[in-house]
């Protein structure tokens, strides 16, 4: 399948997703699926509803505990969400570092939002 900079495959069923795969990918290598009913999973992978693939909705519905001051200079891996003209991205490591996602940093943006984050609920995510 061709797929272009704003098409990604899922992993799941093979169905073309359109946007960016920065939520996809944190979520598929965390290995988050969906614990909920398919009709009302708008964020997730509308074919097979497995896996987030919405950066501000993982941030609003999976991030918590978020850091009273984002620290740029901080060399400790969390989850982040950032946005730049108002696109959301997400991925776990640090202002400058990606250990996991698509590779793409807040640095690498130039994001002008940055949080940090360090845990996850699961409220929405199989055990």
């Amino acid at each position: 399948m061709q797929v272009d900079k704003k098409t990604f495959p899922c992993r799941e069923c093979g169905s073309p997703i359109t946007g960016t795969n920065c939520a996809y990918e944190l979520s598929f290598q965390n290995q988050w699926k969906s614990a909920g009913d398919k009709d009302k999973l708008t964020w997730w992978c509308k074919f097979c509803s497995q896996t987030p693939i919405n950066a501000k909705q993982v941030r609003t519905n999976i991030f918590r505990d978020k850091r009273t001051t984002s620290d740029k200079d901080s060399k400790v891996d969390a989850f982040i969400y950032c946005e730049v003209k108002g696109g959301g991205h997400v991925y776990k490591g640090t202002y400058d570092k990606c250990v996991q996602g698509n590779g793409t940093t807040a640095k690498d943006i130039n994001a002008d939002l940055f949080e940090q984050y360090d845990s996850i609920t699961t409220e929405y995510l199989k055990n």
